[in-house]
């Protein structure tokens, strides 16, 4: 796993990123930790260190515009308005990211990292694998989580500290390996 200093440069890069889409501190708190949580806990997301800011960047941006999307569904449930315009405005400047991530000699990489991930995951309290789960692999923000497990947003955010806490150092030998 990438160390603190390295984890605090790559937060404020996710956060400048989202901050460009949403203009919203607590979204783009909640848009920053994602990315964070997402490139360094998804088994097929982690990338060579060379490829990493670009990486955090381009995953930052586009969970910005996802972010956009879920709450216009919300909008639109609740008022029949969306911020479209927004959204419109930010898809015209999507980014795309493509490296040798998805050759077939990585195959055998991306297997061993899954195990790796799931071996960490595994020991975790029930709690704290369901909100990883949730947040990593559903895609769900803090608020969506919080509704799904029936306890407070805070409580969530508690809890998805304390799983990455314990994931952190577990992951750490295989992450500065790579």
């Amino acid at each position: 796993m990438a160390t603190d200093a390295e984890l605090t440069r790559y937060r404020r890069i996710a956060f400048q990123t989202a901050w460009g889409v949403l203009h919203h501190i607590a979204d783009t708190e909640d848009v920053a930790s994602e990315t964070i949580l997402r490139v360094f806990l998804e088994p097929h997301e982690l990338r060579c260190p060379v490829y990493l800011p670009r990486y955090v960047k381009v995953t930052a941006y586009n969970l910005a515009i996802d972010f956009i999307r879920r709450r216009n569904r919300r909008d639109r449930k609740e008022t029949g308005i969306g911020d479209w315009d927004v959204l419109e405005n930010a898809e015209h400047h999507r980014l795309a990211f493509t490296d040798d991530w998805d050759l077939p000699d990585m195959a055998l990489l991306r297997r061993e990292l899954s195990e790796v991930v799931r071996d960490a995951v595994h020991p975790l309290p029930a709690h704290y694998r369901e909100i990883v789960h949730l947040r990593l692999l559903e895609g769900l923000d803090t608020y969506e989580s919080a509704e799904r497990m029936g306890c407070s947003v805070g409580t969530t955010k508690s809890r998805l500290s304390r799983a990455l806490k314990f994931l952190r150092p577990r992951l750490e030998e295989y992450v500065c390996a790579a």
